[in-house]
């Protein structure tokens, strides 16, 4: 209706039943097209509107309709378009003037399910067109994403992408929180962006899409989603051959399992990855995949084999000169070993990883290492060094944006607390532990909604 009274209010002078007629007469001619389908029937409603759109207008709504997921942002339509931000925007408000599309929050755009689809067949006029259109959304998807993924995870080994093709727009992504929110906005579109990736025959954009969203969706709690993604990259660097992009997706596979308990299938993709990796020679993607092994051991109560396969990664990342994940894995045997109850070395690799980590300025491995501490602290029976520890690094996951490590941090203050006698503060730090897991929808909020229960 809305855009049958945006036709007629667009020419006041032709008399109603005219436009009557003139629906009338364009169905005539679509109903060819009519397969039985009640949808089809509007093709003719929603011609009145796209025939008087300016050109760049009329190519923008071709486009939308095969844009990746149920909206699409600024940014993304400049890309579709391959034009600059400013002229797409005044593009676009032509199109919510004509009812074909809504501006359903700040710079992001939408139309109706109908409308997408009439969009869509029109864009089938003109395949290459079309076709371009779609590689450079998914260049802007891959391209942004990538930088928001590296302010997510700075001191991530990246992997090398191609340049954007002429016409993407990538956006600026300056901060973790401002990756975040981006991340958040494109959810349902960076997941449907793979997919059109790997139904497109893009199958380099298929695993290094998944590659870019890993960072969002393993901090951000998301991992069945992580899985069906990285089942998708896998697939496409099986078509591709590419030998060490599997070896990566193999690696990502091992630790999202990891998150979902499944520890079997874990430690094989891992193993899997780091055998690769030593057959490429790739010393640093090996040293990441024993590392990974590492925390995956520990993770299903194997710290005595997770020691073990660290030492083995540090040497690799000695090799390779990356101070960065060194400190970290220093870090990480220092909390194995505090796992065993081995406090007093436990502090001492932990602390040789602090320095490291904050001369680095790797705010994020600073925090883990706190945690480590703390819990070493409580070990012996330090307990408000242990819950000064814990506050600096509740302070840093704060500042940082990460929820799911906020959460974890919050259960182990609670768990000093709780060994302290301090059963109030334990069941605060645990109370606010669980709001945030259930927000991310992480499967540890049912283990601290028992603990509160019985507490």
């Amino acid at each position: 209706l809305a855009v049958t009274a945006a036709r007629a209010g667009a020419v006041p002078h032709v008399p109603l039943r005219d436009l009557a007629d003139e629906l009338g007469d364009e169905q005539d001619r679509l109903d060819v097209l009519d397969a039985g389908d009640p949808r089809t029937s509007l093709r003719a409603v929603f011609s009145w509107s796209y025939r008087t759109l300016p050109a760049p207008a009329a190519r923008l709504f071709r486009l939308l309709g095969v844009a990746p997921g149920p909206d699409t942002g600024l940014h993304a339509a400049a890309s579709l378009l391959g034009a600059d931000v400013s002229s797409t925007r005044r593009v676009a408000a032509e199109l919510t003037r004509a009812h074909l599309l809504e501006e359903h929050t700040p710079g992001r755009f939408r139309c109706h399910d109908l409308l997408r689809a009439y969009a869509a067949e029109l864009a089938e006029e003109d395949p290459a067109d079309r076709d371009a259109a779609v590689l450079r959304v998914l260049d802007h998807y891959l391209h942004t994403g990538f930088a928001a993924s590296l302010a997510i995870e700075p001191f991530r080994h990246p992997v090398a992408l191609a340049p954007p093709v002429p016409g993407v727009v990538v956006r600026p992504i300056p901060s973790r929180r401002e990756a975040a929110a981006w991340f958040t906005a494109e959810y349902a579109c960076v997941l449907a962006a793979v997919d059109r990736a790997a139904t497109t025959g893009l199958d380099v954009h298929a695993w290094q899409l998944p590659w870019t969203f890993t960072s969002f969706l393993y901090w951000y709690g998301h991992r069945h989603d992580l899985v069906a993604c990285l089942g998708t990259a896998m697939a496409a660097t099986r078509r591709l051959g590419d030998v060490a992009a599997r070896a990566v997706t193999h690696r990502l596979l091992g630790n999202a399992y990891s998150d979902l308990g499944r520890r079997d299938e874990s430690l094989a993709e891992l193993a899997r990855a780091a055998a690769t990796f030593h057959e490429i020679g790739d010393v640093e993607g090996e040293a990441v995949a024993r590392y990974s092994t590492a925390v995956v051991l520990d993770r299903f109560g194997m710290p005595a084999e997770a020691i073990d396969r660290a030492h083995e990664a540090l040497e690799l990342y000695r090799r390779t000169g990356n101070r960065t994940v060194e400190a970290r894995t220093l870090s990480a045997i220092g909390w194995f070993e505090a796992r065993l109850g081995h406090y007093d070395h436990a502090l001492e690799q932990c602390g040789r990883a602090l320095e490291l980590l904050q001369a680095l300025g790797d705010r994020q491995g600073e925090a883990d290492t706190l945690n480590s501490m703390g819990f070493a602290k409580a070990g012996l029976g330090l307990h408000e060094e242990a819950v000064a520890h814990h506050r600096r690094a509740l302070e840093l996951w704060r500042e940082s944006g990460n929820d799911s490590h906020r959460a974890k941090t919050l259960t182990q203050l609670g768990d000093i607390h709780a060994a302290a006698g301090d059963g109030r503060a334990a069941r605060e730090a645990w109370r606010q532990a669980l709001e945030v897991f259930e927000s991310l929808g992480d499967p540890a909020a049912d283990d601290l909604r028992a603990k509160l229960e019985d507490g």
